[in-house]
């Protein structure tokens, strides 16, 4: 999909997760004078039967080779994006150990748990919080570092510059990458969630205003617009050292999306009202707790994702009026 591609000229395809079953082509359009235009001749449902479902938790790579084939000639992409070195840390604290790549052809695992020194993702996890736990209490990110550096070390390829990778898994060119985010991609911010979401939805339903159960995907896509689910993320600790996970958007609006002013280091130690157990709020990562080594590497594998970032800040203020 174009920029200059309304989207209502994109047809609906549909993915069945559960089977791993797509239905496509071929699909119609609407002409001029708003009668429906064949596009294509054949048979009037087609299936592909996928072994590797995009349903994975996986960087699925964006391939245009399979475009008019397996998928439809112009296809709504979508994918959100956040600033490179906050995607980066993230990985980092969840233990994304997987790169990018074209679908089929995804590299499950880069690196395993044992070349980080855990024997799984939950040790890790663990082992991220308490250094982050150390860094909030005592002000030393010694051991935050030691297990970033670690990470970087041995995960490389699981973050180096994952939007390039996406936007191009078989070259890995930053050129190609921003010519087929320019030319393909319905763009989303992670720090703009529900706007995103409530967007995607709008034009999602611009595009299958020709399908069968149009009124069915409207109301559940309806019914469902408030009460959609975000990854929680670990921002507190309580005294037996045990992350609690809270979810990122709703601690966004209780705080009012106050930033932290960059010398504030100093722990926020509060108590629950019965004065049971004590939590510590973690503090923020900054990039000036890192040694210049770690810097380095860090611009090194956000650099080319920093070039995709500035262009997809634009786009999506461009496709605001596509919905």
């Amino acid at each position: 999909m174009t920029n200059q591609t309304k989207a209502s000229t994109v047809r609906c395809y549909e993915f069945n997760a559960e089977s791993s079953i797509m239905n496509f082509g071929p699909y119609k359009r609407r002409a001029g004078n708003n009668r429906k235009q064949q596009i294509s001749s054949g048979p009037q449902l087609k299936q592909a039967q996928f072994n590797y479902s995009p349903v994975r938790s996986q960087h699925v790579g964006l391939d245009p080779s399979l475009f008019g084939w397996v998928l439809p000639s112009k296809p709504m992409v979508i994918s959100t994006f956040r600033d490179p070195l906050q995607r980066l840390i993230s990985s980092f604290h969840y233990g994304v150990n997987y790169g990018g790549g074209r679908p089929g052809e995804i590299q499950k695992t880069i690196c395993s748990y044992q070349d980080l020194g855990v024997n799984n993702l939950q040790e890790w996890q663990e082992r991220v919080i308490r250094a982050r736990e150390i860094l909030t209490v005592s002000n030393e990110p010694k051991y935050y570092m030691i297990a970033l550096r670690t990470y970087l070390n041995k995960c490389a390829a699981a973050v180096d510059n994952v939007y390039v990778q996406f936007l191009d898994p078989i070259t890995k060119d930053v050129n190609v990458a921003l010519d087929h985010l320019n030319k393909y991609v319905i763009v989303g911010m992670q720090n703009d969630m529900e706007e995103t979401l409530q967007r995607w939805m709008r034009i999602g339903l611009n595009a299958c205003q020709d399908h069968p159960n149009f009124e069915a995907i409207k109301n559940t896509l309806e019914k469902n617009a408030h009460s959609i689910k975000h990854r929680a993320s670990v921002i507190q600790v309580d005294s037996e050292h045990n992350g609690i996970k809270i979810d990122p958007l709703q601690q966004q609006q209780e705080e009012g999306e106050e930033e932290q002013d960059d010398n504030d280091m100093a722990a926020d130690d509060t108590e629950n009202d019965g004065g049971a157990e004590e939590v510590i709020e973690l503090v923020k990562w900054r990039f000036k707790f890192f040694d210049d080594d770690i810097k380095r590497l860090m611009r090194q594998l956000t650099k080319k994702d920093e070039i995709i970032y500035k262009r997809v800040l634009e786009m999506y203020e461009e496709q605001r009026n596509w919905a």
